[in-house]
């Protein structure tokens, strides 16, 4: 979500007034723990992408035209799979660092990234 260009700038500029960041904060944990829940139904890109995009119009006050909710789907479910198949290659291209497997494999276990 760092490099999501629309959040960031909603961040910044605090379209969602002084908790701008809180808002962020929490749509991430919710992505999370909507990915992570056990005993849940299939999960679909088509379906993060429209909750990215309400959380940013009800939340920020902000339409996206860009497509951006949906390559940020597309990579929060590249990012879901390679953690799921141990990808660890995949997982560091996708957060663009080194040792970014271990902090993805931290986080699936609870831990904090």
């Amino acid at each position: 979500f760092r490099k999501w260009t629309a959040l960031q700038l909603a961040i910044e500029n605090e379209w969602g007034g002084p908790a701008s960041k809180d808002k962020a904060d929490t749509l991430l944990a919710n992505i999370l723990e909507w990915l992570l829940q056990k005993g849940a139904k299939e999960r679909y890109e088509d379906d993060l992408e429209d909750a990215l995009e309400d959380s940013m119009s009800d939340d920020f006050k902000t339409q996206l035209e860009d497509g951006s909710a949906r390559d940020v789907a597309r990579e929060v479910f590249r990012a879901r799979n390679a953690c799921a198949s141990d990808n660890a290659a995949e997982i560091e291209r996708i957060a663009g660092k080194p040792g970014a497997a271990a902090a993805a494999g931290n986080a699936a276990a609870g831990g904090s990234v």
